[in-house]
């Protein structure tokens, strides 16, 4: 049986984890220095038993505006509904008025998790977003 935590990120976590195939290449844009300073900010692991399945979090902009981030583990599955869960518990409580998250643009779980998580679709297409030079839609989560 899954034993699905939330707990304080730390870098270790970022270091250990088996992240999903299509955010591999996007780990060498996180040198040590800022996963340090990630966890100085509002994020969270979502472990099961010391297995870490998630690493995010929220990085202000602004007062009132901020970015949201996240690597995923691959195999996640049948484990699914419970980080969905614990991450949108997460930006319930850490989320400032306006938080927004870029999803790649063909990545369809990305598309399928955003609402799930309270965001809503603002820009379809933002072409050449990433560093690959592959194209993001940008998802937005308003606080009234």
């Amino acid at each position: 049986m899954p034993d699905v935590r939330t707990v304080p990120f730390a870098p270790a976590h970022l270091r250990s984890m088996r992240i999903q195939p299509r955010q591999r290449t996007f780990l060498d844009f996180v040198p040590a220095e800022l996963a340090e300073q990630l966890a100085d900010k509002p994020s969270i692991t979502v472990i099961d038993g010391e297995e870490p399945l998630l690493c995010g979090g929220v990085i202000e902009m602004w007062p009132g505006r901020a970015l949201c981030w996240a690597y995923f583990a691959e195999g996640i599955r049948e484990r699914m509904i419970a980080v969905v869960r614990a991450a949108r518990r997460f930006i319930q409580d850490n989320a400032p008025a306006r938080l927004e998250m870029d999803v790649e643009r063909d990545h369809e779980e990305g598309h399928r998790l955003a609402p799930l998580l309270g965001f809503r679709l603002e820009t379809e297409c933002m072409p050449n977003y990433y560093p690959n030079g592959n194209a993001a839609s940008l998802y937005v989560r308003i606080r009234v």
